[in-house]
């Protein structure tokens, strides 16, 4: 964690996102350290050790489920993520 006490981590779930782009931004605006999850951040939802790694430590986090429209069952696709 962070030395000084205003200051937190936060891992921000789907950060490319309209959504989660906004709120990495304004976290980090704020002065926070934000940790960005998304494929195009190097870490996937599929990649067990790259998330362990991204909420270690946080102090908090913004999750986003991502809508995936070539899973072919959606339903099961979010559990599995959730899990």
């Amino acid at each position: 964690m962070n030395s000084t006490p205003d200051r937190k981590t936060f891992t921000v779930l789907g950060a490319t996102s309209d959504t989660g782009r906004l709120v990495a931004d304004s976290l980090a605006a704020a002065g926070h350290d934000v940790r960005r999850v998304s494929r195009q951040h190097g870490v996937s939802l599929d990649d067990a050790a790259a998330l362990k790694a991204a909420f270690a430590g946080a102090d908090g986090a913004y999750l986003m489920m991502p809508f995936d429209l070539q899973a072919p069952d959606l339903h099961a696709r979010e559990h599995a993520l959730a899990a």
